[in-house]
């Protein structure tokens, strides 16, 4: 085996890339501090906000502050113009073109929240036990 192909190996093992790991995108047009790529599975709520506490936990990036975003937080990354996904194109910022859960409950029903799909910006509510992505922020509070 040649040097090459051993540092390749101990690369591979731990993870080592060429480029830095993008852990989170801040929106210029918000200040919003994203979570670059989001949970790769669908939960529900309750799995949601525990995911966003694990990061703390991990004090991921760096920070412990984070949380789900609001409704509001959530649909400043919405762009008409776009479709399949509706997303703004951030350096770093990846997304499944799908629905995501905010923090948003429902004034009229606790056991409603609001979620936005980022294939077409569609905005709407469903029972928390449904299943989203979710994609975790700091900063603001929309």
């Amino acid at each position: 085996m040649t040097i090459e192909e051993r540092l390749e190996r101990i690369e591979n093992h731990l993870g080592i890339d060429d480029e830095p790991e993008i852990l989170a995108v801040v929106d210029p047009d918000t200040g919003l501090e994203w979570q670059s790529e989001g949970s790769s599975n669908q939960m529900d709520l309750g799995a949601a906000l525990k995911y966003c506490d694990s990061l703390n936990e991990k004090n991921y990036g760096g920070h412990s502050d984070w949380r789900l975003p609001t409704r509001v937080e959530l649909y400043t990354l919405v762009v008409d113009e776009r479709h399949d996904p509706c997303i703004k194109s951030l350096p770093g910022f990846k997304c499944q073109s799908s629905s995501y859960w905010s923090a948003t409950t429902i004034a009229y029903s606790t056991t409603y929240a609001w979620y936005v799909d980022f294939n077409d910006g569609y905005v709407s509510n469903v029972s928390k036990t449904d299943s989203y992505y979710v994609r975790c922020i700091r900063g603001g509070r929309g």
